[in-house]
């Protein structure tokens, strides 16, 4: 007996293979099938979904646009007794720009060019993103800020300071003319 016996395939072996091989060729034509007809199906389904993201965006353009956010800030490491450092931001619009959202808007008094920020989605909630984004006349900032319904909370850094800010959401009262 050679050391190689063990190794070769019986004639029973190699003839059960080949009625398996026979056997998924025979379904073969109807695996095709199910494939062209599934086709169709998954398309849809990123069809529906390119539909619903597009919807979702719309939501979130129209809900942020005409907004103040009204809250506060911290700094990390900052010693502070009493309350927390207020602030504000007014969002007259949101539109869309290709891959990202620009927002129209303005810090405390000063109207700011329009920000290029992507917002990605953690589940049902939008997350706004500005990444190393220069204002002219301000800086470099990063923010990374949640939005749940009429509330925000996030973090933001200018160069290497760093912390916290948080508050609510409101549509912005219309400014009434004093000449009136």
């Amino acid at each position: 007996m050679s050391p190689h016996d063990n190794d070769s395939l019986s004639e029973m072996e190699i003839r059960a293979m080949t009625r398996r091989l026979h056997a998924f060729r025979s379904y073969l034509p109807t695996l095709l099938a199910l494939a062209v007809l599934a086709a169709p199906l998954a398309l849809a389904a990123d069809d529906a979904a390119q539909a619903k993201q597009k919807a979702r965006n719309q939501a979130f353009m129209k809900a942020m646009s005409g907004t103040t956010l009204t809250g506060f800030f911290s700094v990390v490491g900052e010693e502070k007794d009493g309350p927390p450092n207020a602030d504000s931001y007014e969002i007259s619009k949101v539109t869309r720009g290709g891959n990202f959202f620009l927002f129209h808007s303005k810090f405390g008094q000063a109207k700011l060019p329009p920000l290029p920020l992507k917002v990605v989605w953690a589940g049902t909630k939008p997350v706004i993103t500005m990444d190393k984004i220069t204002i002219p006349g301000m800086g470099t900032f990063s923010v990374h800020l949640l939005i749940d319904g009429n509330r925000y909370a996030g973090t933001w850094s200018h160069g290497k300071t760093l912390g916290h800010m948080w508050g609510t959401i409101a549509k912005t009262k219309a400014k009434t003319d004093p000449k009136t």
